[in-house]
């Protein structure tokens, strides 16, 4: 541990993420590792984590996934570079928070909006159609604690893949746990996503249909939806996008394709789907 970290009088502790390509992948990520952020908390800290760009714009809170580094024993905290390009590039400004002290971390970054990101981790069993013995692990609790932030200060939520899911799965949704043919990757258009009328969604795209991208093995059941509202499908059936039936904020929406790739091909209703979620934060400030 780095000397006298922990005899610092403040609260929090401000750290930055670098830049790495992970040996399995083909796209530029943000880290930082575990141990980084172990140390802070080993010090009742809480762990305050940017990028070193300055930034304007609405603040906001991301949730970071992890990826194994083979030269490290513990997974690092990160997160694709698209994610952060595609916030920066609608007008926000990117904070990233832990699996840790999660409302801690949120109550002193005051967001002015949540993203929930996509990835894999372990979901509660309870959150399926078909019940598992499965516990909910950290990454997934987290989720779960941010949501609860967003509805309790009333800001503006996306949630994109597994993000849209834990979204759902608060409102009382069930998910599916093994979808077929969804897994064709983020880079390349996968297939159509059919929009409701009348949805935020349909006026965000301005389109009754739009091509996706497709990279889940999960889905959120149309039969258990607790109290979301399926604005959009696959022709297949599954659930593309979710939105609330009694949302706490004019922007509370989740999709299942993820657009934070589709960016950088400078796609129309992608671009409008981060362009109108920071829209929605800036009425924060």
């Amino acid at each position: 541990m780095p000397k006298n970290l922990c005899q610092s009088s403040i609260n929090s502790k401000k750290l930055y993420l670098s830049k790495i390509t992970y040996p399995k992948n083909k796209f530029e990520s943000y880290y930082i590792t575990a141990s980084e952020v172990d140390q802070v908390l080993e010090c009742s800290l809480v762990p305050m984590i940017a990028i070193r760009q300055k930034i304007k714009g609405p603040k906001i809170a991301i949730i970071l996934a992890q990826e194994k580094h083979p030269s490290r024993r513990k997974k690092d905290y990160c997160i694709n570079s698209y994610y952060v390009d595609a916030i920066i590039n609608a007008g926000g400004c990117p904070l990233f928070f832990s699996y840790e002290k999660v409302r801690q971390q949120l109550e002193l970054m005051e967001p002015d909006g949540i993203l929930l990101i996509g990835g894999r981790f372990r979901s509660s069993g309870e959150w399926y159609e078909k019940p598992t013995n499965d516990k909910a692990d950290k990454r997934a609790k987290a989720y779960m604690q941010a949501i609860k932030y967003a509805k309790k200060h009333k800001l503006p939520t996306l949630g994109i893949c597994a993000g849209m899911q834990m979204l759902a799965c608060e409102q009382g949704a069930k998910m599916i746990a093994k979808v077929k043919n969804h897994q064709k990757g983020g880079e390349n258009v996968a297939h159509k996503v059919n929009i409701a009328d009348e949805s935020i969604l349909a006026k965000i795209v301005n389109a009754k249909q739009i091509e996706t991208n497709s990279s889940h093995l999960k889905a959120i059941s149309p039969q258990f939806c607790g109290n979301c509202i399926i604005t959009a499908k696959a022709n297949d059936g599954t659930v593309e996008a979710i939105e609330l039936k009694n949302p706490w904020n004019e922007f509370v929406l989740g999709v299942q394709w993820h657009p934070e790739f589709f960016c950088k091909r400078n796609d129309a209703p992608s671009l409008n789907i981060f362009k109108s979620f920071i829209k929605a934060t800036a009425k924060k400030i």
